[in-house]
């Protein structure tokens, strides 16, 4: 059984000094990838990628959509919101040590393929890695992208929402 991520991309929307609201600014599409998933929530994190957050739980304050999936349960877990400054100052240059097992490599050394364990030889354990060439760089970019073309005065006025189901 897989998990997958339900999320949004909301933005705040101030109409006075005092008044404002998070609206639903879209739906982007982000495909089950557990590397995503460790790095936004410490969530599948088998290889112990450094995360943003865990469990931070549904914003007090969403917009109407997320507030009904928040009232009506959906089954999820690990409720949870980035903000585009922390995508932004997520660093995929950062190393860790991963202890999974090295399959394949590309032309660079880079691992394509790992595994936890394995009855079948392997090229020896990934080790010291960066973030940016264990997990897909370039998908995480494009959320960022996503979330940076949305309208905002403010990094801290667009987040991305999100929860997991099994």
């Amino acid at each position: 059984m897989g998990c997958d991520i339900h999320c949004l991309v909301e933005r705040w929307v101030q109409f006075e000094p005092d008044y404002g609201y998070w609206v639903n600014s879209g739906d982007p599409d982000i495909p089950r990838n557990y590397y995503i998933f460790s790095a936004l929530a410490d969530v599948r994190n088998s290889d112990a990628i450094p995360f943003i957050q865990r469990r931070r739980g549904v914003p007090e304050v969403c917009c109407e959509l997320w507030y009904a999936c928040r009232q009506n349960g959906m089954g999820w877990h690990d409720w949870g919101y980035v903000t585009l400054t922390e995508m932004k100052a997520y660093d995929l240059s950062r190393t860790f040590h991963c202890a999974a097992l090295v399959l394949a490599r590309d032309e660079h050394g880079k691992p394509t393929a790992t595994c936890r364990g394995s009855s079948q030889p392997t090229l020896g354990p990934v080790g010291e890695i960066t973030i940016g060439d264990y997990m897909p760089s370039e998908r995480w970019r494009q959320i960022i992208d996503y979330m940076e073309r949305q309208p905002h005065d403010s990094d801290d006025h667009v987040r991305l929402v999100f929860a997991f189901d099994n």
